[in-house]
């Protein structure tokens, strides 16, 4: 029988399967590679969130170009989720 965790947050109790997060932290790792190398590792503290039917990718970067094609290299794998660009251009 499977394990379950148990994530409370704010004002409700969610239960996560271990294949379920598992999963989500593999699609994370896939994203996250193909953002490294479409970008030419150009995202500085590259973060891959992926929770709630959306995708975050979060760091820092020198150029909107990098932003861009950090988005870019990560919208064929977020698999029909809502894609969040919140890299900062500094």
């Amino acid at each position: 029988m499977e394990k379950l965790q148990t994530v409370v947050a704010a004002r409700a109790v969610q239960v996560i399967s271990p294949a379920i997060e598992s999963a989500t932290t593999a699609l994370a790792k896939r994203i996250e590679q193909a953002v490294r190398r479409g970008s030419g590792g150009r995202i500085h503290k590259l973060r891959v969130d992926v929770h709630h039917g959306r995708v975050v990718l979060a760091g820092f970067c020198s150029t909107f170009y990098a932003k861009q094609l950090a988005q870019h290299s990560a919208m064929s794998l977020v698999e029909g989720r809502r894609l969040e660009n919140q890299i900062e251009v500094w």
